[in-house]
């Protein structure tokens, strides 16, 4: 059996607000991109999302649900906004699923605003559905 290999996303604040994003498979060179700043502003915390709780209760807690959802949706639309870094973040998370479903996504930055954000909820694509 092989291993998968590992999708690399890395997130950085850049001084004018937007964010510089590299991504791609690991071993392999990243493709860079930038959000601007307006974009780059939809990569912040939910504070409704701070808190985690113990448990959910299915049909209980529908609204929690949605809102992870909704913040997953939203960066997704975000990373969109740069083509490029949308597409090769897209093909290496495929390239990654292909034969075992669930893809290893590496997450870094230099940024700990960045690095907080709770990136599992995080949608394959602007409506699609969460990586989790």
């Amino acid at each position: 059996m092989t291993t998968p290999p590992v999708v690399l996303l890395q997130v950085s604040r850049v001084p004018d607000g937007g964010v510089a994003i590299a991504t791609g498979l690991a071993g392999r060179a990243p493709v860079r991109g930038w959000l601007t700043s307006e974009a780059g502003a939809t990569l912040a915390p939910d504070p409704l999302l701070a808190e985690v709780p113990m448990a959910l209760i299915p049909g209980m807690d529908l609204a929690r649900v949605q809102r992870e959802e909704a913040w997953g949706r939203r960066v997704a639309g975000a990373l969109a906004s740069a083509p490029n870094v949308a597409t090769a973040l897209a093909r290496a998370l495929g390239i990654a699923s292909a034969g075992t479903g669930t893809p290893a996504l590496v997450i870094t930055s230099d940024t700990p605003a960045l690095a907080a954000l709770p990136w599992e909820l995080l949608c394959d694509t602007a409506g699609g559905a969460c990586l989790e």
